[in-house]
């Protein structure tokens, strides 16, 4: 019976990451898998709509899936760059954190404004799944240097600021480049 719940579970974990693989295939070809149904999903993915809905309960979560790799990799990468630089001013820290963030905000808009705006509540960028610890990375390193008044709702606001209608907004209408949209930025908060 042990074997059989591993054979069982090696299924589910092989199931899992065939959808995975596919869905991230589909998006590196500049696929939008937010605009597909669950059942086009498993169809693409060789699996049946059951096997779909039984690792990812909805298109979000199957989103957020996609995404959880990539995230890693990018707050690997901000603290490596962080841990080499200790030396340099707060401003230079957050920028870096907010550079990268928007780098995978800019490689998989659609997958992140998807997530977005899949909140019941509100479409907002607090619904990204690891907005928390974006938000307290960025407090560290205020921490480190200085004392801002009522610094978890600036956060909030700021981070808010990168919320995809309103980054899309900035960059058409107002022709700001991802550099020049964090100089303002960063301009309103450390002066």
């Amino acid at each position: 019976m042990e074997k059989n719940q591993r054979k069982k579970r090696s299924d589910a974990e092989y199931n899992q990451q065939i959808i995975l693989t596919t869905m991230e295939d589909l998006l590196e070809q500049g696929e939008d898998i937010s605009t597909k149904k669950m059942s086009d999903i498993a169809k693409i993915s060789g699996v049946g709509v059951g096997t779909l809905y039984r690792h990812f309960e909805s298109k979000t979560l199957l989103c957020q899936a996609i995404m959880d790799k990539k995230v890693d990799q990018m707050f690997i990468e901000i603290e490596d760059i962080l841990a080499e630089n200790t030396q340099w001013p707060v401003r230079d820290k957050i920028n870096v954190i907010l550079t990268k963030y928007l780098d995978l905000k800019e490689a998989n808009f659609t997958t992140l404004n998807f997530i977005e705006k899949s909140s019941s509540h509100s479409s907002s960028v607090i619904n990204i799944p690891f907005f928390e610890r974006l938000k307290n990375l960025l407090i560290q390193q205020f921490e480190n240097v200085h004392s801002i008044a009522d610094l978890d709702f600036k956060l909030n606001l700021m981070l808010n600021a990168f919320s995809s209608d309103f980054y899309y907004f900035v960059k058409r209408n107002q022709k700001l480049t991802k550099q020049q949209f964090l100089d303002k930025l960063l301009d309103l908060y450390l002066r």
